[in-house]
């Protein structure tokens, strides 16, 4: 999650006035797009092959897993261009609506979400992976695989609507 928030904030405050212009909005509908269908390709895909939910295997030191977590998060390829597609795209929409200090009430709220999911998962793995089988973890990945296709084929719509208004 910290480096969520430093990409969150550098989308926020560094790219602000660039991600205003209708060519990066269109930019960034086309990469949240992209970026949500593949992932729900692959979520769906990974739904049918066989999943191994393994015991604790020991303790790790917290620091050091905090660290690597960290710098994987924060040069991670497809983390950054969720940010930039997917936040951005919304900043975008968002920032066409509302003021900036809306936008950056609404940037919070999704940092709390985020913040609610990831205290969601890391519980329902701790306590689930004794309860969860096979079937259950395809059809969960399939259901979440088709969620993110149909949010990626509406943010496509959102690109397609924005084409005229660019070319024009």
């Amino acid at each position: 999650m910290s480096a969520d928030i430093v990409l969150m904030f550098i989308v926020y405050f560094g790219l602000l006035a660039f991600l205003t212009t209708l060519v990066v909005k269109l930019i960034m509908w086309s990469l949240g797009c992209l970026i949500l269908v593949f992932i729900g390709y692959e979520s769906i895909r990974e739904g049918f092959k066989d999943v191994e939910i393994a015991e604790d295997e020991g303790k790790s030191n917290g620091m050091k897993g905090y660290f690597s977590g960290f710098l994987m998060a924060i040069s991670n390829p497809l983390n950054i261009i969720f940010w930039i597609g997917i936040y951005g795209s919304v900043l975008t929409a968002t920032l066409g609506k509302v003021g900036r200090e809306q936008a950056l009430l609404h940037s919070s709220a999704i940092f709390i979400g985020i913040a609610l999911w990831d205290l969601t998962v890391a519980t329902s793995v701790h306590f689930g992976r004794k309860f969860t089988g096979q079937r259950f973890m395809k059809w969960l990945s399939v259901v979440a695989g088709l969620t993110l296709i149909g949010f990626g084929i509406d943010f496509g719509d959102s690109a397609v609507r924005l084409l005229p208004v660019v070319f024009k």
